[in-house]
């Protein structure tokens, strides 16, 4: 018995889509009939798997056509949920990260398989809240030394440029869309930063790899590792370090020139100018994202007009806590 022939349709939704049972074991499957296809992305998707992928259960190639039997998922796709209004920013996030996971399991295969067609449409939710990446009718292997796809095929949405002749695909262009995916369901602005990279025209100024895109992901907000620290990269660390040092020189130099102030003054005066630094940090770094709670300036997506706003900032920021040095000196110092 062949395996077309192992599996009993149950439901016809299309001409080349139908739910199947196995007669062997049982199992409910879900068969796609497809005429564009790559052996070794089913291959692949047969012999391994992942809790963010749709699992290929069997296949078999007959005239011409390949016989996909995929999992069966119950859910909602991200499509519906949204259309819905359902989803927290929390969520939502939880979400992308699901989908980078599935995505790091796709490209790390032995020839990384790009989807090409990742959209809300194509992410299934489950009743336990698992984002599962589905359809994998256009995804192909990347081939080393070609200079651009063989067929081009995609969702204009959220298609990269090389998917229309430009350049091969390749995990960028996975990555593309789904930064056209957080654009498109995502409000908070430092997930929007994300996606701005992410769709970079070149694929070169985009993210290199999903596992990095996912890392901006997790660390926003926290305050450990410190911005600068966070990538590992030796440079930031050396540009990270430099300014702290600044920081130091400043609050003792500073506080070196005024021996004759009272103690408490001096630690006041000190606890001043730290907090000073780290809010610069905090405000053109988003180290805690405290400040993406302010409508003006900092949801400007014109880069100059933030970093002008945020100097401005900075200024006012020495004149209000000047104001603070000068009450607390009246009132709490009694000086």
């Amino acid at each position: 018995m062949g395996i077309i022939e192992r599996y009993r349709i149950m439901e016809k939704f299309s001409d080349e889509h139908y739910l199947t049972r196995d007669e062997v074991t049982g199992n409910v499957c879900y068969l796609k009939i497809l005429s564009n296809y790559e052996i070794p992305v089913f291959e692949y998707l047969r012999r391994n798997s992942n809790p963010h992928v749709v699992r290929i259960c069997d296949y078999e190639e007959r005239d011409g056509k390949l016989y996909a039997y995929e999992e069966y998922v119950t859910g909602e796709t991200l499509e519906d949920l949204i259309s819905a209004g359902s989803l927290s920013e929390d969520k939502k996030k939880d979400i992308i990260l699901q989908i980078c996971d599935g995505l790091k399991f796709l490209h790390s295969a032995y020839r990384p398989i790009i989807h090409r067609d990742l959209k809300p449409a194509n992410i299934i939710i489950t009743n336990d809240g698992i984002a599962k990446i589905i359809d994998y009718d256009i995804a192909k292997t990347y081939k080393y030394g070609m200079n651009r796809d063989t067929t081009l095929l995609g969702t204009f949405e959220y298609a990269a440029p090389e998917q229309y002749g430009f350049s091969q695909s390749d995990p960028r262009t996975d990555i593309f869309a789904l930064g056209k995916i957080i654009e498109e369901i995502c409000k908070d602005r430092r997930m929007l930063e994300v996606a701005k990279k992410a769709t970079q025209i070149d694929p070169k100024n985009r993210y290199k790899k999903i596992s990095d895109m996912k890392y901006d992901i997790e660390h926003q907000g926290k305050l450990w590792p410190p911005p600068g620290f966070r990538r590992k990269k030796v440079w930031h660390m050396l540009i990270a370090l430099a300014y702290w040092a600044l920081a130091i020189y400043v609050i003792v130099a500073f506080s070196s020139r005024f021996d004759d102030w009272p103690l408490k003054k001096h630690i006041f005066y000190r606890i001043e100018l730290i907090l000073y630094f780290t809010i610069n940090v905090d405000i053109f770094f988003s180290w805690t994202g405290i400040f993406d709670r302010f409508p003006f300036p900092f949801r400007k997506k014109n880069k100059a007009i933030y970093i002008l706003l945020g100097i401005v900032l900075a200024i006012a920021l020495v004149v209000t806590v000047n104001i603070i040095n000068h009450i607390a000196q009246a009132v709490w110092l009694d000086l």
